[in-house]
C-alpha cells in the first residue's frame, strides 16, 4: 500500500539521492514532452543544464509553471499472486516556477551543478571557457509544492494467500559505484584524484 507526504526534509532527501528528473512540459510545437534532464539540487530549487542549440530546452526556458518528476526505485516485491506484486519506491510530484540563469548566476550554478554531482571535482579540472558558458543553458527550477509518494519493499498478501508454500519476498535494488576506469589517453602515472576516489552515488 503506497503512501504519500509533503513534508519537505523527506522530499529533499530523494532529491538529493536522485539523479535525474522528468520535466513535463509544452514543446515549441505545443504539444506535451517529458524530458529527462540531470539535477542539482540547491535549497529548494533544482538547477538545471544543456545546450544551448537544444529546441526542448529553448521551450523550457520560456515557460514559467512546469511539474515533473523524479523516482527512486527500491526494489521488487514478490508476493504470492501478480495482483500483489510490485515495485517499491519512492517518487516525488513536484511543480514550480522556472526561470534562466545568466552572467553571475549561472556561472555560479555551472560550479554548484559540477561540484553536486562530483564533489571537489571543480578545483581539480580547469575553468569553463566564455565559449562553454554561452553554448550552455541553466535553468533553475524553483519548487513550489511537492509530494512524496512511498511504495514500500514489503510483501503485502492476502490473508489466504499467506497460508499457501509459495516463495514470496523481496529483493533490494541498489545503485553502486565500480573502480574508476582512465581514459585511454590518460598516462598510466596519472593519479586518480581524491574527489573520484571518494565518490560514491548520493545518498538522501
Amino acid at each position: 500500500m503506497s503512501e504519500t507526504t509533503s513534508n519537505w526534509s523527506d522530499v529533499a532527501a530523494v532529491l538529493d539521492e536522485g539523479w535525474i528528473l522528468h520535466l513535463a512540459i509544452l514543446g515549441l510545437d505545443q504539444r506535451p514532452i517529458s524530458l529527462p534532464l540531470l539535477y542539482v539540487r540547491d535549497e529548494h530549487s533544482l538547477l538545471l543544464h544543456g545546450a544551448v542549440g537544444n529546441d526542448l530546452l529553448r521551450g523550457v526556458s520560456g515557460t514559467d509553471i512546469v511539474s515533473g518528476t523524479v523516482t527512486l526505485i527500491d526494489g521488487l516485491v514478490a508476493a504470492r499472486s501478480a495482483f500483489q506484486s510490485s515495485v517499491a519506491y519512492r517518487s516525488v510530484i513536484l511543480g514550480g516556477r522556472i526561470t534562466s540563469l545568466n552572467g553571475g548566476d549561472k556561472e555560479a550554478a555551472l560550479i554548484r551543478i559540477t561540484d553536486g554531482l562530483i564533489p571537489g571535482r571543480r578545483e581539480e579540472i580547469r575553468a569553463s571557457t566564455t565559449g562553454e558558458v554561452r553554448a550552455t543553458t541553466v535553468l533553475r527550477l524553483e519548487i513550489l509544492e511537492a509530494t512524496l509518494r512511498i511504495s514500500p519493499l514489503t510483501v503485502d498478501d492476502t490473508p489466504s494467500d499467506r497460508n499457501s508454500d509459495t516463495w514470496a519476498g523481496v529483493v533490494p535494488i541498489n545503485l553502486n559505484a565500480d573502480l574508476p576506469q582512465a581514459a585511454q589517453d590518460v598516462p598510466s602515472s596519472t593519479v586518480v584524484p581524491p574527489s573520484i576516489r571518494a565518490w560514491q552515488p548520493r545518498r538522501g
